[in-house]
This record gives C-alpha cells, structure tokens and sequence, in this order.
C-alpha cells in the first residue's frame, strides 16, 4: 500500500475542520452514552465504574481542546486518544459498542501519522480485546475474546475500506491540485510573455468578451483601465478607411485561420483616429474541428505613422519622378536635335543653343539631386558641430553664386552687413544651405524689384534675413509652405518647376543649429524669410569687439 504522508489529512481545510469537530464533540457523544448505561437504558462493560466514565469524558474533552502544532504533539495526541478508546472500550461502554466510536479514531490516526499507524492501532485494539477477556472471569474467556477480536476485525476491515477510499480522493485531489499549479503557471508565464510584447494582445472568448490583455494594449487605446469582461466591439471602434463603422463580427466572426488587416482605422471617443494592423486568429481546443472556437486573439499594431511615411514615400516619388521626368525629356530632344545638326554639317551657331538647353535641364537635375542630399542630411538625427563663420566671406560667396542668375532679370542682388557684426559661431554648412535655399526660393518668385540678404546686431544674437519684392504668399498657403512636397495652388508657382522640398529642408536645418524661421509676406508686395542665431554675452563681445 502507499504511503501516507501526514498532510494527506490537510490536502482540503475542510477536511481539517471537520476532524475537528469530530473529536471535539466525541466526548458528548461518550458522556451520553456512558449516562444511558448508568441509568440502566441500554447495556455497558460488565467492568462499568462511573469514575472512569467522568475521568475519561474530562480527558477526551481537554484533547478535543488543544491544537498539536508540530508532528510529535499530534502523533501524542492520538496515542492519548487511543489509549482513551481503550479506557472506554474496558471501563464504560465495552469492546462492541465502542468499535463504531473508535473507527473514526483509526481512520484519523492513519491519515495524520501515516499507514503505519494503522497496524499500531490494529495490534491495540487487539491488546483491548485480550485485556476484555481477562476481565470477564477469574481466567481467560476465550469466547469473550474471539467475539471481540470479530467485532473489532469488522471495524478494522471498515477502516481499511475507508482509508483506501481517502487515499484515493486524496490522490486524485493531489493530482488536480498539480494541474491546476501547472495552469497557474502556464497562465503565469503566458502573461508574462504577452506582456514583454510591444504589440497590443488582447484575447477574447467565441462571444468577443475580452478575457486577457496585456499592459501594450492599456496604453495603445489610452486608458488605464482594465479591458476584462468588456465586449471587443466597446473596445475598439473599428472604421474603413473611407469612415464606415464595421462591427469585428463582420470581419474575424466566421475566420478558421488567422488574418491580418492593415487598412482598419479605431476612432477614440474624442475624434483622434489611429490606423491599425489587426491581425486575429482563432482558438480551438481541436485542430481539426475548424468550425468549433472557443475565442479569438488580437495583436494590434498603431501604424500611423507607418502608414503616413509610406504616403509620403508615394508622394515623394511622384513628385520626383515628375520632375526628373521633364528636364530629361528636353534634355534629350535638345540633344538628339544637337546630333541630327550635326550630321546635316549645320553651321556650329545653329548648334550652340541646343546644347545650352541642354546644359541647362542636366543642371537642374544637378540642383534636384543637390535637394535631394540636403534633404537626406537635414533629416538625419547626428548631432550637429559648429565654426567660426565668417559672415561676409559667406554673403560675399553667395552673391557671386547667385547674381549671374539675376543678373538676366529686372532684379538687383543686394547684401547689408552690420559693422558690428563679422563672425557667427554656428555650423556653416547649414547656414550656408539655408541661405542658399532661401535666396534661390526669392529668385524663382521675383520677376522685378529686388532681393536683399542681410545680418544685423540684436542683443541676443545675429538677425539674418532673406528679402524680395516677389509675389509674396496668400493667406491660404502661409501654414502650409515649410510642409514636404508643398506647391502653392497660384499659377504663378505652377509656372516654375520645383519639388517642394526647398522651404522644408530649410526648416529642418534651422532646427539643427537651434533657430526657427519667421516669415513677414504681403501677397503681390514680397516676402521676408528670417531667423536669429543666438550668441552666448562672451562670443558675441569676442566676435563684435
């Protein structure tokens, strides 16, 4: 037979309670039956002596009393209570009567203190039956002692019967107590996964009653609250793209495998949108019974700024591709007119101006590419170094670079210096692009009148400005024209070619060497596109003295 370890009997607090009770209330059981024998209702041991009956209840009452908190204390305790049975069994009640009492002993003592206590309590109750028919006459009875020793058999078998029973509860609530560890832990570890995942998980029943989230999903739908028990359709407010609510029954109700949707939209309750990567699959308990879910699973992705990048990709590819597309095709019709001049032995002056329209398209192209590289820098997270720039080498560099360009216009080219200014401590590649960008911007849109580049002393720093009498900007396209890809809706900008990149790229340079650019615009009168270069009290003493 297995063995019994002693915390078989407190595999269930229940259990425990109840062999509690039982021994505390044993000894008004004893005491009411040892009262009917003393009254003559029924018959007792020929050995009856009512001091026994009232020593023996007021020790099975103290040991009902007291609580054994360690093993030894327990093993004593039910020696003591055996040894009570036998005071019982010889004393008050006699062996047969006392057997139905004493079953419950034996079943409790074999449960606390093991199986060996069973054959202990087996060789006592035999003991209790010899002593018995030694009591009975002035010699050994004989029949006295094989009628004990069958009374007690009976009880003992019942014992055996009982424990066995116990033994196998107790196993199999062993066994269910392990499972149900193993599912805890497996719980426990599931969500310790789910959790150390960035993506959102949210795991749902057939009925799409979320059962289990994880803290990504908390702070991808902005709330702090729990997601449990609450319908996924309370959850997420899924959208087309085109604005149509769609319910998620519509969508992942009748899926047998999983699904990713990445055109969705979740609408939060104050109008904010965020596009989604849905991806749901279903749980089934059998592989094979397709048809048969017990829930689903979500993993939920924000793919909002994914999806504005892509967009913005398309876009910038477009626009690109429109805008190499045109200077190429001229460049290649000035040149295949260039070569066909030449086999006809045209006169060298008849070929000149193709090849000048040429070199023209593949210097725009150049300039494309040059934005292009700009762009790519602007947008790069490295951090920035600075010089010693020397303002007017700079403005006098910039004015030879770009009056050849207004010098075939109605347009002067004019730069203003404050004497108390002569070097800056900024990065001069950005400076110097910034201002590149800005003079080119002013020439593209300045038919007549003049453009002016200067740099003045504040008190905090240097001013730098950028001035024409161009076109100016309309109200409508002042929020907009430092966007990527913006082209004003004015024919006059749609006359001129560009890529709408260069007052973005100016923005994002001003940010790296930490100024912002301010624009003063009157539509038809011009522009004025500045920013001011703070300087630290010692350099701006060391650059200005």
């Amino acid at each position: 037979m297995d063995k019994i370890e002693p915390e078989i009997a407190t595999y269930s607090g229940r259990v425990r309670k109840i062999i509690h009770f039982a021994i505390l209330f044993s000894p008004l059981l004893m005491l009411g039956y040892g009262l009917m024998i003393q009254f003559g209702v029924i018959t007792g041991s020929q050995n009856y002596y009512d001091v026994a009956l009232w020593i023996l209840t007021l020790l099975l009452l103290i040991i009902g009393l007291t609580q054994p908190k360690t093993k030894p204390m327990s093993t004593l305790r039910l020696l003591i209570l055996q040894l009570i049975m036998v005071g019982y069994a010889l004393f008050v009640v006699g062996v047969e009567s006392i057997a139905i009492v004493w079953l419950p002993v034996v079943v409790i003592a074999a449960l606390n203190q093991g199986i060996k206590t069973l054959w202990w309590s087996a060789l006592v109750l035999l003991l209790t039956g010899f002593i018995d028919g030694m009591l009975q006459s002035a010699s050994f009875n004989n029949e006295v002692f094989l009628s004990d020793v069958a009374t007690l058999s009976g009880m003992f078998f019942a014992a055996i019967v009982l424990i066995a029973i116990s033994i196998s509860q107790s196993k199999e609530y062993q066994s269910l107590v392990r499972t149900r560890r193993r599912e805890v832990l497996q719980r426990s570890r599931l969500l310790a996964l789910i959790n150390g995942l960035d993506s959102a998980v949210i795991s749902t029943n057939a009925a799409g009653i979320i059962q289990i989230h994880n803290t990504a999903a908390l702070s991808l739908l902005d709330t702090t609250y729990s997601l449990s028990s609450h319908k996924i359709e309370k959850v997420l407010n899924l959208h087309q793209a085109n604005g149509k609510k769609i319910k998620w029954q519509d969508l992942f109700g009748n899926i047998t495998t999983a699904i990713i949707r990445d055109d969705l939209v979740h609408h939060f309750a104050d109008g904010e949108k965020m596009r989604l990567s849905v991806t749901c699959a279903p749980i089934r308990l059998d592989a094979k019974a397709k048809n048969l879910r017990e829930g689903y699973i979500f993993i939920l992705r924000d793919i909002t700024k994914q999806k504005s990048l892509d967009e913005t990709r398309d876009e910038f590819i477009s626009v690109v591709s429109h805008e190499l597309r045109t200077p190429i095709t001229a460049a290649e019709a000035a040149i295949s007119n260039t070569q066909l001049l030449v086999e006809r032995a045209q006169d060298p002056e008849d070929i000149a101006p193709n090849l000048e329209k040429a070199h023209n398209e593949i210097l725009y192209l150049s300039n494309i590419v040059n934005d292009l590289e700009t762009l790519a820098r602007a947008e790069q997270k490295a951090s920035t170094h600075t010089d010693e720039v020397d303002i007017n080498k700079l403005f006098e560099k910039l004015y030879h670079e770009y009056h050849p360009q207004v010098n075939t216009r109605k347009v002067a080219l004019n730069i203003s210096v404050d004497p108390r200014v002569s070097i800056v401590e900024t990065n001069q590649l950005y400076l110097e692009e910034i201002l590149q960008n800005l003079i080119a911007n002013a020439i593209k849109y300045t038919h007549e009148g003049s453009i002016t580049i200067s740099a003045k002393h504040r008190h905090d720093g240097v001013h730098f400005a950028v001035k024409d009498t161009g076109i100016g900007v309309g109200k409508t396209d002042r929020n907009k024209i430092f966007d990527k890809f913006y082209r004003s809706e004015d024919y006059r900008t749609r006359e001129t070619s560009g890529t709408g990149l260069g007052l973005y790229v100016v923005q994002k340079l001003a940010e790296k060497i930490g100024t912002e650019i301010e624009l003063a615009t009157r539509l038809n009168h011009g522009s004025t596109f500045s920013f001011l270069l703070r300087q630290s009290r010692q350099e701006r003493g060391e650059r200005i003295g």
